[in-house]
């Protein structure tokens, strides 16, 4: 499935070597910067000093996120400049300068501009940072959009670097390709509609992804399902027009792997709640809750892409939750693949329903690690908001390893307590399990649910219901899917390593 990355011309050029073309060119200052570097203090000087001038102002000196452009009248063929700050060096940190080169994208974009430049601001700057930023801040969803502005967009992106430091840029790039490619995949089916993205048609999708790539993809069709006793999942979609599926996509490298991940995505493509209903204006927005399946399509693509000495096996839990003369009634009795019977008390707590299935298949395969991803509960929401996702895990390195990954690349995540007497509020008078606890700790209790259903691998739960889908926009997101927290499993697996 091609995205918007691909659409993209993107060039690594040498500094002061090839010449800068483009109808923009950014060129990024230090806050007091003293001496700057040498194509910069020409521009600075066809110019009477306007970047150097306004560097020492007090107009920098006091709001980092300020810019301007100026037209070029200078000898670089290039149309404008785009000159802003980046801060205090020494104060600086990895996200600030992510999200300052985001901002400068987004400045351009909504000027139109088709082809852009960017420039090394000297070594005291991670350039790859830069460049993802840049990248990030790019993205948008246009496809449905008929209108002329709708379309403008960056198309070519050209970044200048020293040759000193080519080499090393050069492979940061590639990572970045490869993890921004990932996330686009991710961002552009959680903005799909439903009538779009329903679980065949996601199933046919990750099979175009795993075509002509290292990973292998294994579709259960509703067949499948009853082979393998999958009967949450199958209650959760058996009322939908569109079957419900798993798809189990598998990366194994050449060399032995040290060790072995399961990542288990929650692939609920619509939510209307079934028959325990969701008010209209909590239904809009429903298309998102398959975000969690949607990361980990696209944190398969980037490992197989990077070459990763990791085995990961990549679970996607797919349903429609309809509503049908034949839909999953409040208080029906289903019992799992792993055996326990769940009580459905509330049909619109189905995503743990595909999940516990799904979990059960993925302790099977014999996997060091299960992390599994969801849109779950609005009550996690409601604790940390939209900016932040929850980590459940029994194992503290497990949980510190995806805290730290998620540090690493700017996502935000939280550790939250398995408190074992909640456990009491999900059981039933008439099954082992009921699906649903109490309205207090509703995050945790579906978390505890969830462990029933792995009893060999070390397992991690990952609640996205806040994040997963940006309400307005951010530096680095635009409105709609934010492919949270694929950059995160990308570097969890490769700190694996």
């Amino acid at each position: 499935m091609k995205n918007l990355f691909d659409q993209w011309k993107i060039s690594l050029l040498t500094l002061s070597k090839d010449e800068v073309k483009a109808d923009v060119c950014v060129i990024p200052v230090w806050k007091q910067q003293g001496k700057l570097d040498d194509w910069t203090a020409v521009v600075d000087k066809e110019h009477q000093g306007i970047i150097s001038n306004w560097i020492g102002s007090s107009f920098v000196k006091n709001d980092r996120e300020k810019a301007f452009f100026f037209p070029n009248i200078g000898s670089s063929k290039v149309k404008d400049f785009l000159v802003f700050c980046l801060g205090d060096p020494e104060q600086s940190k990895p996200e600030e300068v992510r999200n300052a080169f985001a901002r400068a994208s987004k400045m351009i974009t909504q000027r139109g501009y088709k082809k852009a430049a960017v420039v090394h601001a000297g070594d005291q700057l991670d350039f790859s940072l830069a460049i993802e930023g840049f990248l990030l801040g790019s993205y948008r969803f246009a496809k449905y959009k008929d209108d002329e502005k709708a379309g403008q967009s960056l198309d070519t992106f050209s970044f200048y670097v020293p040759a000193s430091t080519k080499k090393t840029v050069a492979t940061a790039l590639d990572k970045i390709s490869a993890t921004t490619r990932a996330i686009f995949l991710a961002r552009d089916l959680v903005n799909e509609p439903g009538n779009v993205i329903y679980p065949a048609s996601f199933a046919k999708i990750a099979k175009e992804v795993c075509k002509d790539r290292k990973l292998t993809c294994k579709v259960l069709d509703l067949a499948d399902l009853k082979k393998e006793k999958m009967n949450l999942h199958i209650a959760v979609g058996q009322a939908s027009a569109h079957e419900p599926k798993l798809v189990h996509i598998h990366y194994k490298p050449a060399q032995k792997a040290k060790k072995k991940v399961a990542l288990v995505g929650k692939g609920v493509t619509f939510d209307t709640g079934g028959l325990s209903l969701k008010p209209p204006t909590a239904m809009v927005s429903m298309k998102s809750d398959m975000s969690g399946a949607a990361s980990v399509l696209g944190t398969m693509m980037a490992i197989s892409d990077l070459n990763l000495p990791i085995e990961v096996h990549g679970i996607l839990g797919l349903a429609e939750n309809a509503v049908a003369g034949n839909a999953t009634r409040p208080d029906d009795v289903v019992r799992s693949r792993s055996g326990i019977t769940v009580e459905i008390e509330n049909t619109d707590a189905e995503g743990r329903l595909v999940l516990a299935d799904a979990l059960s298949y993925a302790d099977d395969l014999k996997v060091d690690y299960i992390i599994d991803v969801a849109t779950l509960t609005g009550a996690c929401v409601i604790a940390l908001g939209d900016e932040i996702f929850a980590v459940y895990s029994q194992d503290d390195a497990l949980a510190q390893s995806i805290g730290a990954s998620a540090a690493e690349v700017g996502d935000n995540a939280w550790r939250m307590p398995l408190h074992e007497s909640y456990k009491a509020q999900l059981k039933s008078d008439f099954a082992d399990m009921r699906n649903v606890g109490g309205r207090e700790g509703g995050s945790i209790t579906a978390a505890l649910f969830l462990s029933e259903f792995v009893k060999k691998a070390k397992w991690a739960h990952l609640d996205i219901a806040g994040p997963a889908r940006a309400k307005r926009e951010f530096d680095l997101t635009a409105k709609g899917g934010s492919g949270i927290p694929t950059r995160t499993f990308i570097r969890f697996l490769e700190n694996l390593q």
